[in-house]
């Protein structure tokens, strides 16, 4: 059965996926599965230190603005509920506030 879609709802239903996206992303955000490393390029630096000895780890370096970002991170939260049990951290990283930095230090090219 082919359902044709009048030409005035199409830009609304991209609204209304756009909503759900940044909705996902706030909710995965504030996951207790994923860890949230907030801070400066050192802070980060010591989480990663005092983690790697004992877990692999992963981290997801993100900009709130990029909508690849944005749809990566709800993703990031099903891996990290699904490895709960395993020697794995998996966490994020906001750049948003300073993508500078993060770009020098971790060698960053851009965003996603």
């Amino acid at each position: 059965l082919l359902r044709v879609v009048p030409w005035f709802l199409c830009p609304l239903s991209w609204f209304v996926s756009a909503d759900l996206d940044v909705e996902l992303y706030r909710t995965a955000k504030k996951s207790p599965d994923l860890k949230a490393v907030e801070g400066d390029v050192q802070k980060i630096s010591e989480f990663l230190l005092e983690q790697r000895p004992s877990r692999h780890v992963a981290l997801l370096l993100h900009d709130a603005n990029c909508p690849h970002c944005r749809k990566a991170l709800p993703e990031l939260d099903l891996v990290a509920k699904a490895l709960t049990k395993e020697a794995v951290v998996l966490g994020h990283v906001d750049c948003t506030s300073n993508k500078a930095a993060m770009r020098t230090h971790f060698n960053l090219k851009g965003f996603p």
